[in-house]
Protein backbone atom coordinates (compact mmCIF):
# COMPACT_ATOMS: atom_id res chain seq x y z
CA UNK A 1 0.00 0.00 0.00
CA UNK A 2 0.99 3.26 -0.99
CA UNK A 3 1.81 5.92 1.63
CA UNK A 4 -0.32 8.43 -0.50
CA UNK A 5 -3.16 5.56 -0.05
CA UNK A 6 -2.57 5.41 3.45
CA UNK A 7 -2.72 9.09 4.46
CA UNK A 8 -6.30 9.27 1.96
CA UNK A 9 -7.73 6.61 4.12
CA UNK A 10 -6.84 8.12 7.65
CA UNK A 11 -8.42 11.56 5.71
CA UNK A 12 -11.58 10.20 4.68
CA UNK A 13 -12.15 8.37 8.36
CA UNK A 14 -11.16 11.43 10.01
CA UNK A 15 -14.00 13.13 7.53
CA UNK A 16 -16.17 10.46 8.78
CA UNK A 17 -15.63 11.40 12.20
CA UNK A 18 -13.97 8.03 13.22
CA UNK A 19 -10.55 10.11 13.69
CA UNK A 20 -9.29 13.60 14.58
CA UNK A 21 -6.97 15.09 12.79
CA UNK A 22 -4.64 18.17 14.59
CA UNK A 23 -1.70 20.11 13.12
CA UNK A 24 1.70 19.12 15.03
CA UNK A 25 4.30 22.05 16.26
CA UNK A 26 6.31 21.57 12.83
CA UNK A 27 2.53 21.80 10.85
CA UNK A 28 2.24 18.15 9.95
CA UNK A 29 -0.80 16.78 10.11
CA UNK A 30 -1.40 14.11 12.93
CA UNK A 31 -4.14 11.16 13.54
CA UNK A 32 -5.63 9.81 16.60
CA UNK A 33 -8.53 8.00 17.55
CA UNK A 34 -10.08 9.61 20.37
CA UNK A 35 -11.85 7.99 23.02
CA UNK A 36 -14.38 10.75 23.27
CA UNK A 37 -17.07 10.97 20.61
CA UNK A 38 -18.38 14.62 21.75
CA UNK A 39 -16.49 18.05 21.31
CA UNK A 40 -13.35 18.38 23.21
CA UNK A 41 -10.34 19.38 23.37
CA UNK A 42 -6.81 18.23 24.03
CA UNK A 43 -3.41 18.79 26.14
CA UNK A 44 -0.64 17.36 24.11
CA UNK A 45 3.21 16.92 25.20
CA UNK A 46 5.65 18.23 22.89
CA UNK A 47 8.07 16.16 23.75
CA UNK A 48 6.51 12.26 23.66
CA UNK A 49 3.04 13.58 22.01
CA UNK A 50 0.90 12.29 24.97
CA UNK A 51 -2.77 13.39 24.59
CA UNK A 52 -5.17 13.69 27.04
CA UNK A 53 -8.78 14.18 25.73
CA UNK A 54 -10.15 17.29 28.03
CA UNK A 55 -13.46 18.99 28.53
CA UNK A 56 -13.77 22.62 28.50
CA UNK A 57 -16.70 24.39 29.44
CA UNK A 58 -15.40 28.07 30.10
CA UNK A 59 -13.88 27.95 26.59
CA UNK A 60 -17.61 26.38 25.13
CA UNK A 61 -19.21 29.65 26.81
CA UNK A 62 -16.46 32.31 25.85
CA UNK A 63 -16.25 30.93 22.17
CA UNK A 64 -20.25 31.52 21.82
CA UNK A 65 -20.27 34.81 23.30
CA UNK A 66 -17.53 36.42 21.51
CA UNK A 67 -19.56 34.92 18.22
CA UNK A 68 -22.67 36.54 19.38
CA UNK A 69 -20.68 40.17 20.73
CA UNK A 70 -19.11 40.30 16.62
CA UNK A 71 -22.61 39.09 15.16
CA UNK A 72 -21.77 35.52 14.34
CA UNK A 73 -23.38 32.48 14.05
CA UNK A 74 -22.84 28.72 14.44
CA UNK A 75 -19.31 28.93 16.00
CA UNK A 76 -16.97 26.50 15.85
CA UNK A 77 -13.19 25.90 17.64
CA UNK A 78 -10.26 23.71 17.92
CA UNK A 79 -8.33 24.11 21.20
CA UNK A 80 -4.55 21.88 21.51
CA UNK A 81 -2.69 22.72 24.34
CA UNK A 82 1.01 22.21 24.71
CA UNK A 83 3.57 21.62 27.23
CA UNK A 84 4.94 18.74 28.78
CA UNK A 85 3.58 15.96 30.83
CA UNK A 86 4.33 14.59 34.24
CA UNK A 87 6.82 12.07 32.57
CA UNK A 88 8.73 14.46 30.56
CA UNK A 89 9.22 17.40 32.77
Amino acid sequence: VSLATTYRVLQSLANAGELDSVKGIEGETLYRHCRVKDHHHHLLCRECGTAVEIDGPVVEQWTETIAREHGFTEPTHTIEIYGRCSDCS
